[in-house]
């Protein structure tokens, strides 16, 4: 193999340092520690002792092994396409045929904790058993390479993903914002934690520097721009949402996301429907497309367009891909079928089909609410099913609890969707005090309902003839 090098200077134009590798294809990491040295000599890098040795530190010896780590780490970042789940599911079949070939791959296990982490946050199997397993693989790694960042930022994924730890996971990507600064992954992880803790100037900071560091890692893209749409900075939104269609032109979810700025700014649906006639049929990836889709019909009121969408989706249950608005749904919980198919019946005015739907998708809640008794958005679905079926004191109830589980001074970004769809309950059960109460303090707080979503959203109907209402708007 013949492995041309040269080093350019971007500004001048100017040639630093050339050289061409003829070596045998036997050992490619070798000519990759061997390439790094050669090259910061040319750059005359200063490198700690620690860091020279890192150089000739590979991840594994073992070429297959590495292939099956770079599939999984594929599958891993979020592109706006994709289904998670299965993308999930595929990336640890990898992962454990990696370490099947070497038991001592430690990026091979920091991976699949986070893996493990995703699929129970995503709310796709919320067994203690998925936890325990992301646990395992972390310290595991940890075991191998105590100072390997990536373990430290699987770890701090446990904490925040298994238990909403914040404090914990921030102290693990710290360890690891010290060993690895150059990691986008890094200053993502604490622009994510920011927000949860409502540090949002915090987090935009992090996340620019993350963007900076890997300007197409297209999961930071979104994580920021949607940090720009909730202070109102619709412009830079969109263009973080325009660069990470650039960066990946089959992830459609980003052209969604851009056009849907305009609706929660300004109520504006027609940006939305447009971006959707440009989304290719077959692209619906958790039924995130089919969700969109059947939102923005019930928010036009056009019920006939709505029952159409859902007959084509194959799909028995529904991931949100935050986009759009935040009354009745509840970012990274999936909805049930039957959820939707009792809205557009009720819409239609057929109140017995209505009436089935939303019992059977009680049923289903019922399930997820016995799993995990303690996980707020489980609570809050039931909220919305029960107050969908009149059951007012249940609704209040499930709704109420929700949002004690998960108020806003505990989780800043998921704390204002609970407290909106509790809004959205009282609204439905008749106590219009209790939710324009509700709603006035929420149109100041980021992620929040927007007078934009306020004008559009079905589920604020039973509001619509109340002066105080009208002056939300």
């Amino acid at each position: 193999m013949r492995v041309n090098v040269q080093l350019i200077n971007a500004r001048t134009d100017d040639h630093i340092w050339v050289d061409t590798f003829d070596r045998e294809l036997t050992d490619l990491f070798a000519l990759q520690s061997e390439l790094a040295e050669q090259i910061t000599i040319a750059l005359r890098a200063n490198l700690s002792p620690r860091e020279r040795a890192s150089l000739r530190i590979h991840a594994t010896a073992d070429l297959e092994a590495y292939e099956n780590y770079l599939r999984a780490r594929d599958l891993f970042r979020w592109s706006g396409a994709g289904d998670p789940r299965e993308n999930g599911e595929k990336a640890i079949r990898f992962l454990d045929q990696a370490v099947a070939r070497d038991p001592e791959f430690a990026l091979a296990y920091s991976l699949g904790a986070r893996w493990h982490c995703e699929l129970y946050w995503f709310g796709f199997d919320k067994r203690p058993e998925r936890l325990e397993s992301a646990k395992a693989a972390a310290e595991r790694a940890l075991r191998l390479q105590p100072d390997l960042g990536d373990a430290h930022i699987a770890l701090g994924f446990y904490h925040y993903f298994g238990y909403r730890d914040y404090d914990s996971a921030r102290a693990e990507f710290d360890i690891a914002r010290h060993a690895t600064p150059n990691d986008a992954e890094v200053w993502d992880a604490l622009g994510a934690i920011d927000r949860r803790q409502g540090r949002w100037q915090d987090a935009i900071r992090n996340l620019e520097k993350a963007r900076a560091l890997d300007p197409r890692n297209t999961s930071v893209l979104w994580n920021l721009s949607e940090t720009y749409s909730f202070h109102g900075r619709e412009r830079e939104a969109q263009q973080g949402m325009e660069d990470g269609s650039k960066v990946n032109p089959n992830a459609h979810f980003f052209s969604l996301a851009r056009a849907a700025i305009d609706l929660r700014a300004h109520g504006d649906t027609q940006p939305l429907r447009a971006a959707l006639r440009n989304v290719p049929h077959e692209f619906d990836p958790g039924g995130g497309v089919t969700l969109v889709a059947l939102r923005l019909s019930l928010m036009e009121r056009d019920y006939e367009e709505a029952a159409r969408v859902l007959a084509g989706s194959t799909h028995q249950k529904y991931n949100d891909p935050g986009v759009g608005g935040t009354a009745g749904t509840l970012d990274s919980h999936p909805f049930p079928r039957a959820w939707y198919e009792g809205l557009i019946a009720r819409a239609r005015g057929d109140a017995e089909a209505a009436r089935r739907a939303f019992e059977s998708a009680l049923a289903e809640g019922g399930l997820d609410h016995t799993c995990c008794p303690d996980d707020a958005k489980p609570r809050a679905l039931l909220g919305l099913i029960h107050a969908a079926l009149g059951h007012k004191d249940d609704a209040i109830r499930h709704g109420q609890r929700a949002v004690e589980l998960l108020p806003i001074s505990k989780d800043a970004f998921d704390g204002p969707v609970l407290a909106t769809n509790l809004a959205v309950i009282y609204a439905q059960v008749g106590e219009a005090e209790l939710a324009l109460a509700a709603l006035t303090p929420l149109l100041k707080v980021p992620n929040g309902p927007t007078a934009g979503t306020l004008r559009v959203e079905p589920e604020w109907n039973p509001l619509r003839s109340d002066p105080r209402f009208a002056k939300l708007l």
